[in-house]
């Protein structure tokens, strides 16, 4: 500790008070590289390692500990608490000390309410526990007291991860993920496939992971300043809770805000996670083991290409706009500000509806076939490949809203983030009622129900605060100006074609292996079908996108 009372400081100084346009897009550019980077090879080992579970345990283990360990009792605590502060750590002009210590003081808050809700979670899962013997009771027990350890590791390295993301250093944070993935795949494979622990190995890959990113951001944290930053050292924020220099715990804008982004928090987790809880308590195991696997599975480009996407819009949305807002900017940088944000929101929607439509029109014709290569007979006979297919228009849908939920905590102020809580309270409603009423049709029903979801969300982000945006950017013409986002009709009308061929190729050509000059022939029409698509695409788009994608850059 640098000092007794105020604690260890990141060894970062913090960048300028006010980055120009150029700076921000800049900077989120190269974050999100290092993001993909580093979600590439998180998602190769994770996809590797589960593949090697899944051939090893059956559909139960992996619902229990995929579910119920992992995404109930691990995740849902700290997304509920943390992710609010996450999204205000981009929105802040880091302006010395004070910001960056009010996001430590309120992260300190969460700390008791992140391991009340863990408590409670670990006593549910307790007692809705499928009934067995003593040692299967004992493993479970085992296996709830290790996460709640990971969990506990989780939260004490929050604070150093909110400065770090306040300064936007997504280099650092990258190789941390990195390493973290690493430690929870090799932890998952040894414990379920050599040592045979069940879903204690599941629970331990946690502990892992909590753990070396503990031991990485509290490493960086209590080297101390580094050489020339001495005379710095009383101007920057600590990871333990200390008042700003005006005397308060944090101050009043950053409390506010967090407020707004906290309640947004725990209604996105039930909506993005009601589906999991239903399917645990009023499932059953192997249903969950197989939502659990096509989620995985399906959720791989989400999560390595559109999480870090979504990530870094927020990151430039939030700093442009607070650049924009900011008193001391010039009038002609606040218009800049603002044009390069609808810029580069116009060039990422567009992006995203294509990468979108290419899985909801070549998925759903070769999702048995993936399936069958990766698991074998034991998951490709069951409803698997047809939850796969879904899953794929989910992934379009899901896509989509997270770039324009990305623009509305971007740019809303406390009132409009208010207005959009009441609504997401709606959409928890709704959609858990929708997953009541779909449960019968298992994970399919779920994915369904999941796609309802986000097209509601979205159209609210569009109609309510998108194209106003747009108009009052624009002098008017929203509507129009959203319009010129879309994919040309050619383009569209070739992802028709596509689908529809691949489709009929599925029903006609294919047959399941061994059958290789089948499955050859049918992925043969896939190939050609894919040929049309990306000619369509760079004759209508291609070079635009280079265009707006080196002018953005050179802003």
């Amino acid at each position: 500790l640098s000092s007794p009372q105020l604690g260890p400081r990141l060894r970062n100084t913090p960048p300028p008070a006010m980055a120009a346009p150029r700076d921000v897009v800049g900077s989120a550019a190269s974050g999100f590289f290092s993001l993909f980077s580093a979600s590439l090879i998180a998602k190769a080992a994770s996809f590797a390692s589960t593949v090697a579970i899944a051939r090893t345990v059956g559909r139960a283990t992996l619902g229990v500990g995929t579910l119920q360990l992992d995404e109930l009792l691990f995740l849902g605590p700290l997304v509920m608490t943390r992710d609010g502060l996450r999204k205000v750590a981009y929105r802040i002009n880091d302006d010395g000390a004070d910001a960056a210590q009010s996001l430590v003081n309120l992260c300190w808050n969460t700390v008791p309410v992140a391991i009340g809700l863990g408590l409670v979670g670990a006593r549910s899962l307790w007692f809705n526990r499928t009934a067995g013997d003593a040692s299967a009771d004992a493993r479970f027990a085992r296996a709830i007291a290790y996460t709640l350890v990971a969990l506990v590791l989780a939260m004490v390295h929050e604070p150093a991860f909110l400065l770090t993301q306040s300064r936007m250093d997504q280099r650092f944070r990258a190789r941390c993920e990195t390493a973290a993935v690493l430690v929870k795949c090799v932890v998952m494979v040894l414990g379920v496939v050599l040592l045979s622990g069940g879903i204690e190995a599941f629970a331990a890959g946690n502990v892992g992971y909590a753990g070396m990113l503990c031991l990485l951001y509290l490493g960086r944290a209590f080297r101390g300043p580094g050489e020339g930053e001495a005379a710095a050292e009383g101007a920057r924020a600590t990871l333990l809770p200390r008042r700003t220099s005006s005397g308060t715990w944090w101050q009043s804008n950053t409390l506010g805000t967090a407020k707004e982004f906290w309640m947004q928090s725990l209604q996105k987790w039930v909506l993005e996670n009601g589906e999991k809880v239903v399917m645990v308590f009023f499932g059953t195991d192997e249903q969950a083991g197989e939502y659990a696997l096509v989620s995985n599975l399906g959720s791989i480009v989400a999560r390595l290409l559109f999480q870090p996407l979504e990530e870094m819009a927020l990151a430039t949305f939030g700093k442009l706009q607070a650049l924009a807002g900011a008193a001391g900017t010039e009038k002609e940088q606040k218009l800049q500000a603002r044009r390069t944000m609808h810029q580069a929101f116009s060039v990422l929607i567009r992006l995203l509806l294509l990468l979108g439509l290419l899985f909801a029109c070549f998925g759903p014709a070769y999702s048995h076939l993936l399936l069958h290569l990766l698991y074998g007979s034991a998951w490709s006979d069951t409803t698997a490949p047809r939850v796969l297919a879904w899953y794929c228009s989910y992934i379009m849908v899901m896509a989509i809203n997270g770039l324009t939920e990305a623009f509305v905590q971007g740019v809303a102020t406390q009132e409009q983030l208010r207005t959009y809580n009441y609504c997401m309270v709606g959409f928890s409603i709704s959609f858990l009622c929708a997953v009541m009423v779909l449960m019968p049709y298992g994970a399919v029903g779920i994915v369904a129900a999941n796609i309802l979801k986000m097209v509601c969300r979205i159209v609210v982000c569009v109609m309510l605060y998108i194209v106003p945006a747009l108009t009052e950017s624009n002098g008017g013409g929203g509507w129009g100006a959203l319009r010129a986002m879309l994919p040309a009709p050619e383009v569209l009308g070739a992802f028709f074609v596509s689908a529809a061929a691949t489709q009929a190729s599925s029903l006609l050509l294919y047959r399941p292996l061994p059958d290789i000059l089948a499955s050859a022939r049918h992925m043969a029409v896939g190939v050609v079908c894919l040929g049309v698509v990306a000619g369509a695409v760079w004759r209508s788009h291609g070079r635009q996108l280079v265009r707006d994608i080196k002018e953005l850059r050179g802003r």
